[in-house]
């Protein structure tokens, strides 16, 4: 029958960030930077599993040093960080299922896990090998971990990655420039795998996988028209992942994913009015 609930709350949460930078040279500039971020915290509408109705606010912490500059004589440009994030009450999205008998009972929430944090590198480049041609690439490395919180039969959380937290994301990109106006770009990009947001289900990752992405065009001062194409190769890759109960005949457990976009072409067009 009908169900009325009082859901009430009040969180008091404060953040801000300090920064230092330093030019090194005409060039090259160095900084670091102290933050605290946070996640107001809510509640879970609905059919909730015991004890899931509210979540708790989140909290980080955030160090982060770098360098940007600009090399050979201003042909090419380098960026590079380095990071370091404490979180406090990971604020999940996840999913359980009410009664295994029946799937129509999973559903989605948030949920908190007790502590977590992040340690990564972020780099770029891009250089002009002549005039006309660019290239450039991309590396992401992360070291992640998340512990606390219970799964669906009440025991703790063990300690592993974060969800979609990949290890490595990689990319390069090259494009040429004519003088009368006609350009090609091409973008490779590789990730690693990375787990899915279901905190009790450990083992359910998805596949490391690359990217291509291939762009022709026109460019004027005015206006520019491209063809393009994204995921050009068709790479088969899930971007989300749910684990519960539905295979029949007897309900078993089997992990149902979402899949990223297949390859996609199409014709873009701008114009400028100023």
């Amino acid at each position: 029958g009908p169900q009325v609930t009082d859901l009430a709350a009040r969180d008091r949460m404060l953040g801000g960030q300090v920064s230092l930078s330093f030019d090194v040279s005409q060039a090259a500039s160095t900084y670091v930077s102290l933050s605290r971020g946070y996640k107001a915290g809510g509640f879970n509408l609905g059919a909730v599993p015991p004890g899931g109705r509210d979540f708790a606010p989140e909290y980080l912490w955030n160090l982060e040093a770098g360098i940007k500059s600009s090399i050979f004589k201003g042909r090419g440009f380098v960026d590079a960080a380095v990071f370091y994030e404490a979180r406090r009450n990971l604020q999940v999205r996840t999913g359980k299922q009410l009664d295994p008998a029946n799937p129509g009972t999973y559903l989605f929430i948030t949920d908190n896990l007790d502590r977590g944090y992040n340690l990564g590198l972020e780099g770029s480049i891009r250089y002009f090998l002549t005039p006309a041609i660019e290239v450039g690439g991309s590396l992401g490395l992360l070291r992640t971990r998340a512990s606390g919180g219970l799964d669906e039969g009440g025991a703790p959380v063990a300690t592993r990655e974060q969800a979609h937290a990949p290890e490595y994301q990689v990319g390069a990109y090259g494009t040429w420039r004519h003088g009368s106006g006609f350009m090609v770009r091409a973008d490779v990009n590789a990730q690693d795998n990375f787990y899915f947001d279901v905190p009790s289900d450990h083992d359910r990752q998805s596949h490391a996988y690359t990217t291509v992405n291939l762009k022709v065009g026109y460019e004027r001062p005015a206006w520019s028209a491209y063809a393009w194409v994204r995921n050009a190769f068709d790479a088969d890759y899930a971007v989300r992942g749910f684990y519960f109960y539905n295979e029949p005949p007897f309900l078993e457990k089997k992990l149902y994913t979402q899949p990223g976009d297949p390859r996609q072409a199409g014709v873009t067009f701008n114009w400028s009015f100023y």
